[in-house]
């Protein structure tokens, strides 16, 4: 089962600043930062690949190749 990964304050200022093409203002992030807790539910749910119907029905139609 894969465990779903927890960004970090630094992984989450990289994405605001890749969003806004600088270092945002304090106000800029805790705004940007409501928005991302407000879906954390969301946003987060899709790195458990192991729970997405589509990743899921995808990874059962592959044929394992490797050999026994």
């Amino acid at each position: 089962m894969l465990a779903a990964v927890r960004l970090t304050r630094v992984d989450e200022l990289a994405a605001i600043c890749s969003k806004l093409g600088r270092i945002p203002t304090k106000a800029e992030y805790m705004a940007d930062m409501g928005v991302l807790t407000a879906a954390s539910d969301t946003v987060y749910q899709y790195l458990n690949f192991d729970q997405v119907k589509d990743y899921t029905d995808m990874a059962d139609t592959v044929k394992d190749s490797v050999p026994a």
